[in-house]
């Protein structure tokens, strides 16, 4: 609290001593007690930020670095900290450097991963920026996105917000790529990465009013590649990704615009040696019948896709 008291005020505006003093609070941040971290998150909402980009990549990796803890989420999410990290991402200027919009990114994650930070982040609009971000460049700000935005579409109204807000070409991208699309991560970070934008197009299948325009997207391609390239596999997240993957298809099979897509693409033929193979987990040969039967027999099976697995701060 000492180095970044020199930060407040209006002298902050174009000191370089307070860019100093928050660079020194974000290298102190990880190992601040909970008092500290709470007066220090709580102080930045009252300090006026310079606009340089060593001082909003020092103000956005402190908020980032303290939304790991559950118990700071709830200061990020109402005292002011979230509202710091939008207009980070909402400013032109501030937009173009990488280094604070990762940042940025991984603390809208990180306050998600509790139903309140899930709710302040709805409503405070972050969840265009969520969107926006499934499409940039920079892998770990990527991954971070598209993890938020799966812990988002597992209500039935953000949902439908994420895709009125145009988040289907990004998510289908990152699914048909797979772990090529976070080739610039560690391998477990990536195949994380991955099984997230599955589940999130995935859990976009919960909605049935949305199949039609799912179909029409290319989500029946990208999760037909996606359970093909899982099922190849023999990693954990691999299985993970089967099962939401042969859950998404069945949902849509149930949709006569999905069906005929499916059709067309062979989905018969794939889940229905899936639902014999000896090797698949009698879930799995579950699931894929029942996909069958909606695909051959018009029927309507749907079944509501929930993650199988926790999420871990980033």
């Amino acid at each position: 609290q000492d180095c970044f008291r020199s930060a407040r005020g209006d002298s902050a505006h174009s000191s370089a001593s307070a860019i100093c003093a928050l660079e020194c609070a974000a290298a102190l941040a990880a190992n601040a007690s909970e008092v500290e971290a709470t007066a220090l998150l709580r102080a930045l909402c009252e300090t006026r930020i310079p606009s340089a980009h060593a001082a909003t990549r020092a103000v956005s990796e402190i908020i980032a670095t303290l939304s790991v803890r559950p118990s700071l989420r709830k200061v990020v999410a109402q005292e002011g900290a979230l509202s710091i990290v939008l207009s980070f991402l909402r400013d032109a200027r501030v937009y173009n450097d990488a280094d604070t919009v990762r940042e940025c990114a991984r603390a809208l994650y990180n306050t998600s991963l509790t139903g309140l930070g899930r709710v302040m982040v709805a409503q405070k609009g972050a969840l265009q920026e969520v969107v926006k971000l499934t499409a940039c460049a920079d892998a770990i700000t990527r991954h971070c996105a598209l993890s938020a935005l799966a812990l988002h579409v597992e209500s039935f109204e953000y949902a439908l917000k994420a895709v009125d807000l145009g988040v289907l070409p990004a998510l289908v991208a990152a699914v048909k790529q797979g772990t090529r699309a976070f080739s610039a991560l560690e391998e477990a970070r990536a195949n994380d990465a991955t099984t997230a934008s599955v589940f999130a197009l995935a859990a976009l299948t919960n909605l049935p009013d949305l199949h039609a325009t799912l179909a029409l997207g290319g989500a029946c391609e990208a999760l037909l590649l996606a359970l093909r390239r899982a099922l190849g596999e023999s990693s954990m997240t691999a299985a993970e990704q089967c099962h939401y993957a042969a859950l998404a298809l069945c949902n849509l099979a149930s949709n006569d615009v999905a069906r005929k897509e499916l059709q067309r693409a062979n989905a018969v033929s794939l889940m229905s040696a899936l639902a014999r193979s000896a090797m698949a987990q009698p879930d799995l040969q579950n699931i894929a019948a029942a996909a069958v039967k909606n695909l051959t027999k018009n029927e309507a099976t749907l079944v509501h896709i929930q993650p199988i697995s926790g999420r871990s701060a980033l």
